[in-house]
């Protein structure tokens, strides 16, 4: 479940593309220390950085925010 968290969604797709926390807080105009938040899930980014931090990752906001795991547990428990 801790690998579908956004902010692992964030750090996986930053080592995928062979950034340093540093590199990716420069082409985000945030500080690595604010980065590092958002990836340890201490801090959660507002919709607008979140948009720019999936267009850096070449990914989407719905791959980074996904939860999976939660809605099949949900869908477990309602047995839908």
């Amino acid at each position: 479940e801790k690998n579908n968290t956004l902010g692992n969604r964030i750090k996986s797709r930053r080592q995928a593309l062979n950034l340093s926390q540093s590199e990716l807080a420069k082409q985000l105009n945030c500080t690595q220390a604010a980065l590092s938040q958002y990836e340890n899930g201490n801090r959660e980014p507002g919709l607008n950085d979140l948009a720019n931090i999936a267009n850096c990752l070449h990914t989407t906001t719905d791959y980074l925010s996904h939860q999976p795991l939660i809605l099949s547990n949900a869908i477990k428990r309602n047995k839908w």
